[in-house]
């Protein structure tokens, strides 16, 4: 849903279905799932123009991959 909103151009409303994602994740374990959202996330602040916040990002979700040997 998240996707489709960024697609959209709501970025702020496709930032709450990832977070919203994100968080189920994380409350279950997911790491796989987590670090993707994490990627998604910083595509949504990539499209803002926020490259800073969209780096954070994709650094926590490279670390999450590299911790799991997600190639």
């Amino acid at each position: 849903i998240g996707l489709i909103y960024q697609t959209k151009g709501s970025l702020d409303t496709a930032l709450k279905y990832h977070n919203d994602s994100l968080k189920i994740a994380q409350d279950i374990g997911d790491k796989e799932i987590e670090a993707h959202q994490l990627g998604n996330i910083g595509l949504v602040y990539t499209d803002k123009g926020e490259l800073d916040t969209a780096l954070k990002y994709y650094n926590d979700s490279l670390k999450i991959a590299q911790k799991t040997g997600n190639k």
